[in-house]
């Protein structure tokens, strides 16, 4: 009876390193096939044409020109940093 026990005993290990070596191969190749496959239409798609939050709608705007944000005042403190030419 002992011979038998260790024959069930080989036979469950090798099934064992047998699915253990499938679930492997099967993780090796999917993981292959997943970096492969292109990236999904919502992804690859421009933010702004379908904004997902507020926010994204907000920076999507193309906001004022510098002309009009930039004051005289500013560009006097950044003459004066400037050294002497």
């Amino acid at each position: 009876m002992p011979l038998q026990t260790s024959r069930s005993s080989s036979t469950r290990l090798a099934r064992v390193r047998v699915i253990a070596t499938l679930c492997l191969i099967a993780n090796v190749v999917l993981s292959t096939l997943a970096a492969a496959l292109p990236a999904s239409p919502a992804a690859a798609a421009d933010p702004c044409t379908t904004p997902v939050n507020p926010i994204v709608a907000e920076n999507c705007q193309t906001g004022n020109p510098s002309s009009e944000w930039t004051s005289a005042a500013s560009t006097r403190r950044r003459s004066r940093a400037s050294p002497p030419t």
